[in-house]
């Protein structure tokens, strides 16, 4: 072993994160990344703390960003549209 670590499937050298979604509400943004992760996919959030904080800015930026690898992004966009049409 030489110490280095191998990266993982899910490490952004193999495989980068892309947006699937942006939510004014950082609620909405979990209340999603919980459906991709009960789907078996990894998800995140990035900025969800300036939604929270000061919406302007927020709105300005994007809003709450969901992540996924892009490997797994055509499943998320399936989660997704299942969500919507499931309201």
């Amino acid at each position: 072993m030489s110490g280095a670590m191998e990266p993982t499937p899910h490490s952004p050298d193999v495989d980068p994160l892309v947006v699937v979604g942006r939510f004014s509400e950082p609620f909405d943004a979990h209340i999603v990344v919980g459906a991709l992760q009960a789907a078996g996919l990894v998800a995140t959030i990035q900025q969800e703390h300036l939604a929270g904080l000061h919406a302007p800015c927020s709105f300005a930026a994007g809003g709450a960003l969901v992540l996924v690898p892009s490997l797994q992004a055509a499943e998320a966009l399936q989660v997704l549209t299942s969500l919507a049409v499931s309201r």
